[in-house]
């Protein structure tokens, strides 16, 4: 009924005993005007997309490499069409081109749990759209190199991961004004992992240089315990850290006619974070049952807010220090009460407020309840196989 058409190839070759390729290849496209409330809006926008893979792959004795490339390019247009009565329509484009090269490639040594990795990727990216009067042109090229090298201490119940990271991003965006961003991000890291019968213990942390915002260190560590044959318990804790791009991560945003406020200077966004998971595994009707909690909280520093209560007219975008944080609780349980049938239930609680004109206020566009359930059953040659999903969004 919209007039979607697809194609898509998937095809993949040995050449010898350690080459192998594959190809895969997607196009698609909506091509019909459908508008059937009447209301001069497309329900559906039109436009095609393309999609390209071509990955490589080698196996040998002391090395592995992967590398390739991806390439997509799409091109949609929605809102309002031709036979609307409001002049001048309402239009939303978008078109998008990508280059995306990636390469990996290990080499292992003669200890066991030794090797040497190498991780790159180098993209360009395109954007162009419309929304109404307004458009956005965006621009990023892209640059990542990730060496890593493994071993263990003793043995392999004492393992480290350490190397060095460098990161380049150019990116240029024009909105009713141009802004560019030129960013070295060289970095090195190092992680600790204790392994034993019933402790899992993960330390780590990386440091890195901006060349915009200077030294930046982050932290963490996972411990996985378990109490006994039934139980496990999982805690963490970390600090992350990333420059926010206020009109990506805002674009929606764009659809209204109000103006943005932009600030004199953009700080880096800091998160502290820590919670806790229990697992409790037990027998409900003689077959095994489980259920999960799970409890996360994070703190925010210098968060880029888009305020829209400031000014009706405005939207103002500033960096907020503190007075912003995220708190998510969980809880699942799982049951099978006969053969080849499995129940799953969840609830989820999102607390996440930030200051909007100068209160604590809970964040937008974010439920605050979810409720999820999922009833699957397979007949018994497991020929047949039937799954039901009801999803509740508060």
């Amino acid at each position: 009924a919209y007039g979607r058409s697809e194609l898509n190839l998937n095809s993949s070759h040995y050449l010898g005993k350690k080459w192998k390729t594959s190809i895969m290849a997607h196009g698609a496209g909506v091509f019909l005007e459908n508008d059937y409330n009447n209301d001069g809006f497309l329900e559906m926008s039109t436009g095609t997309d393309f999609s390209f893979l071509n990955r490589w792959d080698y196996r040998g004795e002391k090395m592995e490499a992967q590398f390739g490339a991806h390439l997509y390019a799409d091109n949609h247009s929605g809102g309002q069409f031709n036979k609307a009565t409001v002049l001048p329509l309402y239009k939303v484009d978008k078109i998008t081109k990508n280059i995306d090269l990636f390469a990996k490639t290990g080499f292992f040594f003669k200890k066991i749990n030794r090797s040497l990795g190498l991780v790159s990727n180098y993209k360009i990216h395109q954007l162009q759209s419309q929304f109404g009067p307004r458009n956005f042109i965006g621009d990023e090229k892209r640059g990542y190199v990730n060496v890593i090298y493994d071993d263990c201490i003793g043995n392999k119940d004492h393992a480290i991961k350490t190397g060095l990271s460098f990161v380049y991003s150019d990116i240029t965006q024009n909105l009713d004004t141009t802004l560019s961003m030129i960013q070295y991000v060289p970095g090195a890291f190092f992680e600790y992992t204790f392994s034993s019968a019933r402790m899992n213990l993960i330390l780590g942390s990386r440091y890195d240089y901006h060349n915009l915002y200077g030294s930046q260190f982050s932290p963490r560590a996972h411990l996985k315990f378990i109490l006994s044959e039934y139980t496990d318990f999982r805690l963490t804790g970390g600090k992350a850290w990333r420059v926010p791009n206020m009109i990506i991560d805002n674009i929606s945003l764009l659809a209204n006619s109000k103006t943005w406020v932009y600030p004199d200077h953009i700080h880096p966004e800091i998160s502290w974070n820590g919670g806790f998971s229990i697992i409790q595994r037990f027998k409900l009707f003689k077959r095994n049952a489980s259920i999960t909690l799970d409890f996360y909280h994070t703190r925010f520093e210098n968060q880029l807010i888009a305020d829209r209560d400031q000014d009706p007219n405005l939207i103002v975008f500033k960096n907020i220090n503190g007075r912003s944080y995220s708190n998510a609780i969980q809880v699942e349980l799982a049951i099978s009460p006969f053969k080849n049938l499995d129940l799953r239930f969840a609830y989820k609680l999102l607390d996440v407020k930030s200051e909007f004109a100068g209160e604590l206020q809970q964040r937008v566009m974010l439920p605050k309840h979810r409720g999820f359930m999922n009833f699957a059953y397979s007949t018994r040659n497991k020929r047949w196989e039937f799954d039901l999903t009801p999803i509740i969004i508060g």
